[in-house]
């Protein structure tokens, strides 16, 4: 039998709020290793996740934006 969700998932783990700035998601994004960021609103609940992907597709649709200001 295989590992269960429950065994494998990690429960302390890093989010952003909503407004948080793109440049800060991204240095923690790199700085952590990781490729996807929980976003939560004030009450903690879940209203997205924001990838690596999303990152780089925002500035392929949009250039030029200015990131690191």
């Amino acid at each position: 039998a295989g590992d269960t969700v429950r065994e494998r998932m990690v429960t302390n783990i890093l989010t952003a709020r909503p407004l948080t700035e793109i440049p800060v998601v991204a240095e923690v994004m790199i700085t952590h290793h990781i490729g996807c960021l929980p976003i939560v609103d004030e009450r903690s609940v879940l209203v997205g996740v924001l990838t690596r992907s999303d990152i780089l597709r925002g500035i392929v649709n949009h250039a030029p934006i200015e990131l690191w200001t």
